[in-house]
């Protein structure tokens, strides 16, 4: 099969990217032919397109300048269209003028229909978001793909029009919302081309009743979580008993208002007073990074917390195998990477009780549930944990056999992948047929 995958970006680092490029790895190692388009350019020393293209993946990116054009708004270019008619408003009149006499009208009414026409054929050349897809084009020349998996945000405003782009040239559509929930969805309007995808995938239960909520059909709806890889370790992790007697909590996220650090850092200023050999780890950055840096100075934390910065998925391992337990506490999240890879890794999880989240943890099984933005639930769950090394075992060896042998296995995900692959081909071609 011949899949071509559509991004917005291919950024350094991310949960989308992560799970696009781990499919892509999956399918392209399974026998697939897989290339991966990027809306926006993508750096030779990105460390997803080095995957991708050691797994045989061929990664095209379309121009900057063409992208920004794309994402100029509506009340931009009505103003350029209204600008333009200004200045062709002396070529209009005697053009209004000839059809007045023509069709027995008023001249005013003549020129007001001449610039209605113009502004018409104005903003067909101004629809710049389908001209950002033209490098496709080329593509589809020579890699004519069988499916078309776009992957984006908000119900398919982004990575903007690509579905539709995809639709109008004959093209089998899937698509992944990888952002909304029906607790949260974040938007007030209609799908902008999720309800036109042949298939719509979801990879939290949350993104799949989203999608219904907001007017895709349930029979189109597939509910298929990310494929995951086990991070690299330093050494081999089929059992926990191998788990760090080290009191690390680790945290592996944006930094983000999102993925509320800071309760995470409100609740180590409780632990570190029952376990003061307690130590945080956030591994990655972001926005947030100088505002939580703050908050732990304020709260007197800085000699228990370190901040990791990002780092390169190949050097994650160690974090992972380091950790007594991975903590989340994010406030909303689709389906997360960062828990997928702690259950691989055999790490008990403490997170908060969210859509995407209790889809992986079971209160008491493999990880503790919390209320979001209950920082002393967060610090009485993670002092719970620290005090009780054999219950982190029990747990951590619990959600690695949930992973190995449940839906978020990689040959699970690949199979449930091609089955809706092939349904939407089968949709696409009767769907050519009813419309012959």
């Amino acid at each position: 099969m011949r899949i071509l995958m559509v991004v917005e970006l291919l950024a350094d680092i991310g949960g989308l990217e992560e799970a696009v490029v781990a499919l892509s790895e999956a399918l392209s190692r399974a026998g697939h032919a897989v290339n991966l388009f990027s809306c926006r350019p993508v750096s030779g020393t990105n460390e997803y397109r080095g995957r991708l293209e050691r797994a045989g993946v061929s990664v095209f990116a379309g121009p900057g300048w063409l992208y920004r054009l794309a994402r100029v708004p509506w009340r931009t270019r009505d103003r350029l269209i209204t600008l333009s008619i200004d200045l062709l408003a002396p070529l209009l009149l005697p053009i209004a003028l000839v059809y007045s006499l023509r069709r027995h009208r008023s001249w005013r009414q003549s020129y007001a229909g001449a610039r209605g026409r113009v502004r018409h054929w104005l903003g067909d050349r101004l629809m710049w978001d389908a001209v950002a897809y033209r490098p496709l084009a080329r593509i589809l020349r020579q890699f004519r793909p069988d499916i078309v998996h776009v992957h984006g945000w908000g119900l398919g405003v982004d990575p903007p029009f690509a579905i539709d782009w995809a639709l109008s040239h004959g093209l089998s559509v899937v698509y992944t919302e990888h952002g909304v929930s029906s607790s949260n969805p974040g938007w007030e309007r209609l799908p902008a081309g999720a309800e036109r995808a042949h298939v719509a995938i979801g990879p939290s239960m949350g993104a799949v009743n989203a999608m219904a909520q907001y007017g895709v059909s349930r029979q189109r709806l597939a509910h298929i979580p990310y494929i995951t890889l086990p991070p690299i370790m330093e050494e081999p992790i089929a059992s926990p008993s191998a788990m760090t007697q080290a009191k690390n909590i680790v945290c592996v996220a944006r930094l983000a208002p999102q993925k509320g650090h800071r309760y995470l850092l409100a609740a180590m200023k409780d632990v570190i007073r029952v376990h003061p050999d307690a130590h945080l780890y956030l591994v990655g950055d972001g926005s947030a990074r100088r505002d939580l840096e703050r908050l732990c100075r304020d709260l007197e934390i800085t000699t228990c917390v370190t901040f990791v910065g990002a780092i390169p998925r190949s050097q994650i391992g160690p974090w992972y195998a380091r950790a007594m337990m991975v903590v989340l506490p994010s406030l909303s999240e689709g389906l997360p990477n960062t828990l997928l890879e702690a259950m691989a890794c055999a790490r008990p999880i403490v997170t908060t009780d969210i859509e995407g989240t209790r889809e992986l943890v079971k209160q008491g099984y493999n990880g503790i549930l919390v209320p979001p933005k209950d920082h002393a639930a967060l610090a009485e769950a993670i002092c719970n944990l620290l005090a009780n090394p054999d219950l982190c075992r029990q747990m951590g060896e619990r959600g690695r056999n949930e992973f190995l042998s449940g839906p978020f296995h990689a040959p699970a995900v690949l199979a449930r992948t091609i089955e809706a692959y092939n349904q939407a081909i089968a949709a696409a071609a009767n769907l050519s047929r009813t419309t012959a």
